[in-house]
Protein backbone atom coordinates (compact mmCIF):
# COMPACT_ATOMS: atom_id res chain seq x y z
CA UNK A 1 0.00 0.00 0.00
CA UNK A 2 2.85 2.57 1.20
CA UNK A 3 4.65 1.62 -2.56
CA UNK A 4 1.55 2.22 -4.81
CA UNK A 5 1.13 5.79 -2.52
CA UNK A 6 4.97 6.40 -3.57
CA UNK A 7 4.27 5.55 -7.43
CA UNK A 8 1.04 7.84 -7.79
CA UNK A 9 3.49 10.58 -6.07
CA UNK A 10 6.48 9.43 -8.13
CA UNK A 11 4.25 9.65 -11.59
CA UNK A 12 2.43 13.01 -10.32
CA UNK A 13 5.65 14.76 -9.77
CA UNK A 14 6.66 13.22 -13.63
CA UNK A 15 4.03 14.07 -15.19
CA UNK A 16 3.83 18.23 -14.06
CA UNK A 17 4.15 19.89 -17.55
CA UNK A 18 6.57 22.47 -16.13
CA UNK A 19 9.55 20.97 -13.11
CA UNK A 20 10.63 23.45 -10.95
CA UNK A 21 14.08 21.61 -11.24
CA UNK A 22 14.13 22.34 -15.02
CA UNK A 23 12.11 25.83 -15.00
CA UNK A 24 15.21 27.63 -16.20
CA UNK A 25 15.50 25.35 -19.40
CA UNK A 26 11.93 24.99 -20.08
CA UNK A 27 11.86 29.32 -20.17
CA UNK A 28 14.80 28.82 -22.47
CA UNK A 29 12.85 26.42 -24.89
CA UNK A 30 9.88 28.65 -24.84
CA UNK A 31 12.15 31.92 -25.71
CA UNK A 32 13.91 29.90 -28.83
CA UNK A 33 11.93 27.03 -29.84
CA UNK A 34 13.07 24.43 -31.95
CA UNK A 35 10.25 23.13 -34.23
CA UNK A 36 9.75 23.31 -37.75
CA UNK A 37 8.97 27.18 -39.13
CA UNK A 38 10.13 28.32 -35.67
CA UNK A 39 13.53 29.81 -37.83
CA UNK A 40 12.36 33.57 -37.47
CA UNK A 41 11.14 33.64 -33.92
CA UNK A 42 14.81 33.05 -33.40
CA UNK A 43 17.26 36.26 -32.29
CA UNK A 44 20.55 34.95 -33.66
CA UNK A 45 21.75 33.57 -37.25
CA UNK A 46 21.36 29.93 -38.20
CA UNK A 47 24.25 30.18 -40.59
CA UNK A 48 27.31 32.47 -40.21
CA UNK A 49 27.25 32.74 -44.36
CA UNK A 50 23.63 34.06 -43.99
CA UNK A 51 24.45 37.62 -43.83
CA UNK A 52 26.84 37.43 -47.00
CA UNK A 53 24.37 35.97 -48.59
CA UNK A 54 21.86 38.65 -47.49
CA UNK A 55 24.34 41.15 -48.61
CA UNK A 56 25.04 39.71 -51.76
CA UNK A 57 21.66 39.56 -52.82
CA UNK A 58 21.57 43.54 -51.64
CA UNK A 59 24.27 44.24 -53.90
CA UNK A 60 22.92 41.91 -56.80
CA UNK A 61 19.08 44.05 -56.51
CA UNK A 62 21.19 47.61 -56.37
CA UNK A 63 23.11 46.50 -59.27
CA UNK A 64 20.04 45.95 -61.03
CA UNK A 65 18.49 48.94 -60.07
CA UNK A 66 21.42 50.98 -61.10
CA UNK A 67 21.74 49.07 -64.10
CA UNK A 68 17.85 49.69 -65.06
CA UNK A 69 18.49 53.36 -64.21
CA UNK A 70 21.51 53.76 -66.51
CA UNK A 71 19.34 51.78 -69.65
CA UNK A 72 16.29 54.21 -69.11
CA UNK A 73 18.46 57.26 -69.05
CA UNK A 74 20.86 56.87 -71.98
CA UNK A 75 18.02 54.65 -74.55
CA UNK A 76 17.91 56.14 -77.95
CA UNK A 77 14.59 57.74 -77.30
CA UNK A 78 16.29 59.81 -74.67
CA UNK A 79 19.33 60.32 -76.46
CA UNK A 80 17.16 62.04 -79.25
CA UNK A 81 14.79 64.22 -77.10
CA UNK A 82 18.03 65.71 -75.95
CA UNK A 83 19.73 66.62 -78.70
CA UNK A 84 16.00 68.16 -80.25
CA UNK A 85 16.07 70.02 -77.03
CA UNK A 86 19.56 71.20 -77.11
CA UNK A 87 19.32 72.03 -81.08
CA UNK A 88 16.08 74.11 -80.56
CA UNK A 89 17.76 76.35 -77.78
CA UNK A 90 20.45 76.82 -79.87
CA UNK A 91 18.34 77.76 -82.83
CA UNK A 92 15.88 79.88 -80.54
CA UNK A 93 19.49 81.73 -79.12
CA UNK A 94 21.11 82.56 -82.83
CA UNK A 95 17.16 83.57 -83.46
CA UNK A 96 16.61 85.91 -81.34
CA UNK A 97 20.27 87.57 -81.31
CA UNK A 98 19.95 87.67 -85.43
CA UNK A 99 16.44 89.32 -85.37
Amino acid sequence: MKELKEQKAESANKSKFIPSNNLGTRIKDLSYPRFLGSIHLRKEEMNPMYNQVKNLIANENELKLNKSLKNTLFNPVTKILIILAALSNIIWVLYSYIF
